[in-house]
């Protein structure tokens, strides 16, 4: 379930400056498209750490999150405007106020007291939702490092499922090689350190499951989660081989935890918003 995407219908605050937090501990409200595209990670951490999204402004005395989704924006030869006007024409302007960057995907938290914070940019957003709600991380440069890696995957990604169709349909097999080598460096992340003398590669901290040895996932792991998903399907979808499991066995790991992790599956894979296409429908792959 989702929460209606314009603040003029959901919200509170001044004329729509998000959700009431009176008797509560936190709320966060995540903004985007109802496509998966950017928030996805971000949808999966929130969901990850607060359980389902939820449904009203009525939730009070405990942390919780909204899923403002925007209907998605028109296929070729739709107006888009119409499609967008619920966040470039009602909610934009406001947010505006409040940081000049908002832009989708954007994180408001509000606090008692009208403590407030409202974050864009997507490896911004990662970043805050790892700061405030996954204690277990203390390398915060580390999570950087990841994030910016994982990025590089999905900029390529973005770049051909939203360049012209010509260059879509030459470039899709040299795609997946090139992201290859990305994987190939987050596997090698994942992998354990050697201590042999001479060994090429040094990291003290040795193997792990997760980006940021920490004991369960994080931000960094869900967009990661999200680049190794939406690549199978794509390589699925368009008979292109990508096996990795067998390809990058530590991100086949990553991956098949997350997919089947119970506490996830209740509070994220089995809502709508996992099934939501993957880019909007103007792309060349969505």
């Amino acid at each position: 379930p989702v929460m209606p995407a314009s603040k003029k219908d959901s919200g509170k605050k001044s004329q729509n400056a998000g959700v009431s937090s009176e008797g509560t501990d936190v709320v966060f409200t995540l903004r985007y498209w109802q496509i998966r595209g950017l928030a996805a990670p971000l949808r999966m951490a929130l969901a990850y750490a607060l359980g389902p999204p939820a449904l009203s402004d009525g939730t009070r005395g405990v942390r919780c999150w909204k899923d403002a989704s925007y209907l998605r924006q028109g296929g070729k030869g739709v107006n888009v405007p119409e499609c967008s006007i619920a966040w470039y024409k009602l909610d934009k302007p406001d947010l505006f106020l409040e940081n000049p960057l908002a832009n989708l995907p954007l994180v408001e938290m509000d606090k008692p007291g009208g403590k407030r914070r409202v974050v864009s940019q997507s490896i911004a957003c990662e970043l805050f939702l790892t700061q405030e709600l996954y204690p277990e991380v203390k390398d915060m440069v580390d999570a950087a490092q990841v994030l910016a890696e994982i990025h590089d995957v999905r900029d390529m990604f973005v770049r051909l499922c939203y360049g012209p169709q010509a260059n879509f349909d030459a470039n899709k097999t040299n795609h997946m090689n090139n992201v290859r080598r990305n994987f190939a460096k987050l596997e090698a992340w994942l992998a354990p350190a050697s201590s042999e003398p001479g060994a090429k590669r040094k990291r003290d901290e040795g193997s792990s499951l997760y980006l940021l040895k920490t004991s369960t996932p994080t931000p960094a792991d869900f967009h990661l989660f999200e680049m190794i998903d939406q690549h199978m399907t794509f390589a699925s979808s368009h008979k292109i081989d990508f096996d990795v499991t067998t390809e990058f066995p530590n991100l086949g790991r990553l991956h098949e935890a997350i997919k089947r992790d119970p506490k996830l599956k209740a509070a994220y894979f089995d809502s709508d918003a996992a099934s939501y296409p993957i880019n909007n429908p103007q792309a060349n792959f969505f």
